[in-house]
């Protein structure tokens, strides 16, 4: 994921004075049928992420969005730009952004062009999932942190990761699983009994010798251990809360 201007994004303070400005609030829901596996994605580029258990048997996501330009001209660039796109595949809801930082080949965003400095835009996302959702998903965003709370252990692994902010996640007593984590400049933080895990090591024959590929990435096993869970930030602490705990 190349990224090199993306970091001009999460500065409030522009050498430019901000003209112009929109806001608006999206609301959609997606219902899912009882049967295959019910998933979610989203992957955001400036903002939070919110996720919640709640009744029902709906996804249902509002999207705050803001927008900011020093011309009003620029400004309509943006909102013409970055498309918000909310779809369903059966029991797969996917939130993404779309536009002309988007690299689909790659799967990832890429530099931004020199016009689009000239606007600066950001979705925060509140999303309610049903309670007895278990294949989960990811959830990835570039600056801006990720919050979860589940109301039952999903039963699928599941993904957070974003660039610069926080993940902060919590669980029901009694979860059993690997965890994946990795920060640069940040603490892990976790109120579960755990133990250290070893991370997978590769190893390839070359020049007459072994080349020793080591994971940087760090893990822990909750309880018994199983299904592996990955949490993933650069710039921000990792939380995996116990929920009841006051902590």
């Amino acid at each position: 994921m190349r990224l090199s201007k993306f970091g001009a994004l999460a500065l409030a303070g522009q050498v430019c004075l901000l003209a112009a400005s929109y806001d608006n609030t999206q609301q959609k829901s997606f219902p899912l049928s009882g049967s295959g596996e019910r998933r979610l994605i989203v992957e955001n580029i400036q903002g939070n992420i919110r996720v919640v258990a709640d009744s029902g048997s709906e996804v249902r996501i509002t999207a705050k969005e803001h927008y900011t330009a020093d011309t009003e001209s620029a400004l309509s660039r943006a909102r013409t730009d970055v498309r918000l796109e909310m779809v369903q595949t059966g029991n797969v809801v996917k939130v993404s952004l779309e536009g002309p930082f988007r690299d689909r080949d790659r799967n990832s965003w890429r530099q931004r062009r020199d016009e689009d400095d000239r606007y600066n835009f950001r979705h925060d996302f509140e999303v309610s999932v049903p309670r007895d959702i278990a294949g989960f998903g990811r959830i990835k965003t570039v600056n801006g942190g990720v919050k979860a709370s589940f109301r039952e252990n999903p039963a699928k692994p599941v993904l957070f990761e974003t660039i610069n902010g926080e993940l902060d996640a919590t669980f029901q007593p009694g979860l059993n699983a690997d965890v994946k984590l990795s920060t640069m400049h940040g603490d892990v933080f976790t109120d579960f009994d755990v133990q250290t895990m070893a991370m997978p090591v590769s190893m390839e024959t070359k020049d007459g010798g072994k080349r020793i590929r080591i994971d940087r990435d760090r893990g822990i096993k909750v309880g018994n251990g199983g299904i592996e869970h990955s949490f993933k930030t650069l710039n921000g602490s990792i939380k995996i809360r116990k929920s009841g705990n006051s902590k």
